[in-house]
């Protein structure tokens, strides 16, 4: 069975490319068996494609990409203080 998610992060235009930017080493984190993902620019979205082979390869790469997220608002709460 194939599992495909698709998320959908709104932003404001000027965190859209620090965001993008903070998803590149995880998407330059070689080949995947299992899972794979696409991370796509919009004005003032991401949008992230994720197609996996089994329910914990999604989960696994899912987890991976929101630690992420937690990273950033961390790294942007502490700009903002």
């Amino acid at each position: 069975m194939d599992y495909t998610c698709e998320l959908i992060i709104n932003l404001n235009c000027k965190d859209v490319e620090p965001f993008y930017k903070s998803l590149l080493p995880e998407l330059e984190n070689g080949e995947r068996d299992r899972c794979e993902f696409s991370v796509h620019k919009l004005k003032d979205k991401i949008k992230i494609n994720v197609k996996a082979k089994d329910s914990v390869a999604l989960r696994a790469t899912l987890n991976n990409i929101t630690k992420l997220f937690t990273v950033y608002e961390k790294i942007n709460h502490l700009q903002i203080v």
